[in-house]
C-alpha cells in the first residue's frame, strides 16, 4: 500500500498498545477538530465553480472556451487528450478551440471535473502518496465504467454517472488529506497503523464525502448517493419506500457495480493487479441485467480511458 510501519521494540509496542485509539475515537477527533474550525474541508477551485455556473445558464461555446483559456493546466490537458489515441483525428490539434471541437461538450465537462477535483488532493506526505494515487485511479476508472454501463442500459439517472463515479469515494481522499495534516501538526502522535487507516477510510468516507459535497453545493441527489452507496442494505425499510430513495436506486446500483468492476480490473487500493473473480458472484445488481459482452466492452473502454488520462497521474 506504500505505507510502511515504523519499527518498535517489543517493550515499546506493548507500552503503546493500551494507549492506541480506536477508529471511532480517531474519526471523532477529526469531527471535533472540524467543529472547532481547526480543520477546513477543501473548497472547489473558482474555475470549476464558474464553469458549473456557465453550464447551468447554457453559456455559448465561445464563452466556455474563453474561460478554460484562463487555466493553463486545463487547457494543456484538453489539447493533449484530444491528440491521444482515444480521441485522435487525422490532424494534430494545436489550439484549445480545435481540441474542444474534437472532444465535444461532454468530454470537456469531464476533463474540467477531473482536473479541478484532482488539484485538491495532491499528497505531501510520501507514505500516503501511493494510496492517494490508487484512490484517484479507482475514482476515474469507476467514472468511466459508470458512464458506459448507464449508456448500455439506457438508464434515465438523476445524476451524471461519470461525475458520480468520480465523486463516490471523495470522502476517502479527504480523510487521507486530513489525517496527513493532523499527523504533520502533531494532533495524531506516532501515526496510524495501516490496517486502522484502511478501516477508517472504509467506515467513515461516506459521511465525510457527503459533508464535502454539501459544502461544494452539489445537488441533493449526489449527496444522498455518496452517503448511502456502501450501505444500501442497511437503509431502513421505511426509507427505501420513500420517493427520494426510489428515485436514486438505479444511480446507486450503477455506481456499486461500476466500482466492483474496476476493483476486479485492479483499480483497487487493496490490490496490486487484476483479480480473477466472477462479477455474478459479488455484484449487488443482478436486476440491471448487464450481458457478459457489455461487461467486456465496459472493461475495454475503461482500459482505453485509463491510457488516455495517464497525464493526470
Amino acid at each position: 500500500m506504500g505505507v510502511r510501519e515504523r519499527g518498535y521494540s517489543t517493550a515499546a509496542t506493548e507500552s503503546r498498545t493500551t494507549a492506541q485509539r480506536t477508529t471511532d475515537q480517531i474519526y471523532g477527533e477529526i469531527v471535533y477538530q472540524m467543529s472547532q474550525n481547526q480543520i477546513n474541508l477543501p473548497s472547489l477551485p473558482k474555475i470549476y465553480l464558474k464553469f458549473r455556473e456557465m453550464n447551468a445558464r447554457k453559456a455559448s461555446f465561445g464563452e466556455m472556451v474563453n474561460l478554460l483559456k484562463n487555466d493553463i493546466a486545463i487547457s494543456a490537458e484538453i489539447i493533449r487528450r484530444s491528440n491521444s489515441a482515444y480521441y485522435k483525428g487525422f490532424v494534430t490539434n494545436t489550439s484549445l478551440d480545435q481540441a474542444v471541437a474534437r472532444l465535444g461538450y461532454d468530454a470537456i465537462v469531464q476533463v474540467v471535473a477531473e482536473l479541478s477535483i484532482r488539484k485538491f488532493f495532491t499528497m505531501q506526505i510520501p507514505k500516503y502518496r501511493s494510496l492517494v494515487e490508487k484512490l484517484w485511479k479507482h475514482s476515474i476508472s469507476c467514472a468511466c465504467a459508470a458512464e458506459c454501463m448507464s449508456k448500455f442500459l439506457k438508464l434515465d439517472l438523476e445524476v451524471d454517472p461519470f461525475l458520480m463515479g468520480l465523486l463516490h469515494d471523495i470522502g476517502k481522499l479527504a480523510l487521507l488529506q486530513i489525517i496527513a495534516d493532523m499527523e504533520r501538526s502533531g494532533k495524531i502522535n506516532d501515526g496510524i497503523h495501516p490496517i486502522m487507516l484502511v478501516n477508517i477510510l472504509d467506515d467513515y468516507h461516506c459521511q465525510l464525502g457527503a459533508k464535502l459535497l454539501e459544502k461544494w453545493k452539489f445537488a441533493d441527489s449526489y449527496i444522498y448517493i455518496v452517503l448511502h452507496h456502501h450501505n444500501m442494505d442497511s437503509i431502513s425499510e421505511a426509507d427505501t419506500e420513500t420517493e427520494i430513495e426510489a428515485g436514486y436506486h438505479d444511480d446507486m446500483m450503477v455506481v456499486q457495480y461500476a466500482s466492483q468492476t474496476v476493483n476486479i480490473m485492479g483499480y483497487n487500493i487493496m490490490s496490486s493487479g487484476p483479480v480473477d473473480i466472477d462479477l455474478d458472484d459479488i455484484a449487488p445488481v443482478p436486476h440491471l441485467n448487464l450481458k457478459p459482452e457489455r461487461i467486456a466492452e465496459t472493461k475495454e473502454q475503461v482500459t482505453e480511458r485509463m491510457v488516455a488520462v495517464q497525464g493526470l497521474f
